[in-house]
């Protein structure tokens, strides 16, 4: 991570220990009760970064003084900010009956301390589930990857077994600006052709796509 030329910020998840992130991660925020959360603050509005770590389990955990940071965090901002929320644990069902299992489980407590700025939320950003998963939550926009390691397999039958996959890993390119925010899902190992979509000077284009494909 010390190569990466571009700023970044740290996160739990659930495989993680506290600990060692705040030790050795020095762009791993830390709030005042020694959780690793914080805010970066940018001309697109309050990035606020959750811990929803629970060391003993995979699922999910906002203890009450998480939760309590998260809402004094909201309430102190300026009334005309908007916020990007990141956390590791999605806070509401996704469908994958195994992961909504280990999802939060103060999912309900979450949603009442965001009530009052969920129509300030531009996009909530979560992982977890190794998914492409993209929808809203309530109406906050949301999206969510496959992983960099395994793979979840999609499977909306409560009665399949659980199963990992590899699948193609990923990672996400963020687009940002005053009016919109675009989310890209890069398969980052793929090595299938690229070919221009433009034929060439005096081949038509039906010819020049069926002549590469025949290759």
């Amino acid at each position: 991570m010390a190569a990466l030329k571009i700023p970044y910020v740290a996160m739990v998840g659930n495989h993680d220990r506290r600990d060692a992130c705040l030790d050795r991660l020095r762009s791993a925020p830390r709030d005042q009760n020694g959780f690793v959360q914080g805010t970066r603050t940018t001309e697109h509005g309050l990035f606020v970064f959750l811990d929803t770590l629970d060391e003993t389990s995979h699922a999910g955990e906002m203890c009450g003084k998480r939760l309590g940071w998260l809402a004094s965090t909201l309430a102190a901002a300026p009334a005309d900010m908007p916020f990007v929320v990141f956390m590791h644990h999605p806070p509401f069902p996704v469908g994958v009956l195994a992961m909504d299992e280990i999802a939060l489980k103060q999912s309900a407590e979450f949603a009442e301390v965001i009530a009052p700025y969920r129509s300030r939320i531009r996009h909530l950003f979560f992982g977890h589930v190794h998914r492409p998963i993209f929808g809203s939550y309530g109406k906050t926009p949301f999206s969510t990857l496959r992983g960099t390691n395994h793979q979840v397999w999609f499977e909306l039958n409560a009665n399949a077994p659980h199963l990992a996959s590899h699948e193609p890993p990923a990672y996400g390119v963020v687009l940002i600006d005053d009016e919109n925010l675009v989310v890209h899902s890069h398969d980052f190992l793929d090595q299938s052709p690229r070919f221009p979509f433009a034929a060439p000077a005096g081949i038509g284009d039906r010819d020049y796509a069926l002549n590469f494909l025949a290759r």
